[in-house]
């Protein structure tokens, strides 16, 4: 009896550390995250649309932000370990915002419908250097800084009387290169933070940076009509707050 007894209880300790060796690091890799994307939103009523835009004040409303990624841990961590470290790659990151703020805009200067569905969105992908902590049991707080390449679109213009501005690329019309509109391409910044426990965490990213952006203004006065392509340099910050999902 006292064999068997012993026999049990090493058999218990062998499966108990079988176990605890096979249990899932949690430093997970694979990552989704959706939630909301905030571009700047204010609009100031006493200002025409043309200088709201090239003041960086968009009129966006709160948006959508869906990501994929993966962390690739150099040094390989496992349940126990405090630190992880390696890259950070967000393979797809797309957001998307409606410039919603804008019929507000048009209610007060009497000009409904002068703007025309519009919309911001945009296609990324980001890499760089992250470091994770395991400071207790599940937890585990990411922290990462990427460098972002951003192809954003806006769609957005707005007619009143006998003038009309709009966001392109501010090539000529007889231009083949004018396939691209709407379309701005770029590198910026982007800083995150992730609190997670297991599979479920939350995630903070902030993106800060300048984009030239071009533009037409259409004026037309006693019947002569003028166009003018521009070109401004405008903030395209953005703030991101996700419910991330780890495998």
């Amino acid at each position: 009896m006292r064999r068997i007894i012993l026999g049990c209880g090493m058999l218990v300790s062998i499966l108990s550390a079988h176990a605890q060796k096979a249990e899932r690091s949690p430093f997970r890799r694979g990552y989704l995250r959706l939630g909301i994307n905030s571009l700047p939103g204010k609009i100031n009523t006493a200002m025409s649309p043309k200088e709201n835009i090239l003041a960086s004040q968009y009129g966006a409303g709160t948006g959508l932000a869906f990501e994929m990624g993966k962390v690739y841990y150099f040094n390989k961590p496992e349940s126990g370990d405090l630190i992880g470290y390696g890259l950070d790659w967000t393979v797809i990151s797309l957001t998307y915002n409606p410039l919603s703020k804008w019929k507000e805009y048009e209610r007060q200067a009497g000009e409904p419908g002068a703007t025309s569905k519009p919309l911001a969105a945009s296609l990324s992908t980001k890499l760089g250097p992250a470091i994770s902590f395991n400071p207790i049991e599940k937890l585990v707080i990411d922290a990462r800084l990427q460098l972002m390449a951003y192809a954003h679109g806006y769609n957005y213009s707005y007619e009143t009387g006998n003038n009309s501005f709009q966001l392109e690329n501010g090539i000529e019309e007889d231009s083949e290169e004018k396939i691209l509109d709407n379309v701005l391409f770029g590198f910026k910044p982007n800083m995150g933070i992730t609190a997670r426990r297991g599979i479920i965490g939350l995630s903070l990213d902030y993106a800060p940076g300048n984009t030239n952006m071009n533009y037409s203004e259409y004026t037309e006065v006693d019947q002569e009509s003028t166009t003018i392509y521009g070109k401004s340099k405008i903030k395209t910050n953005n703030l991101q707050l996700k419910l991330s999902v780890f495998f």
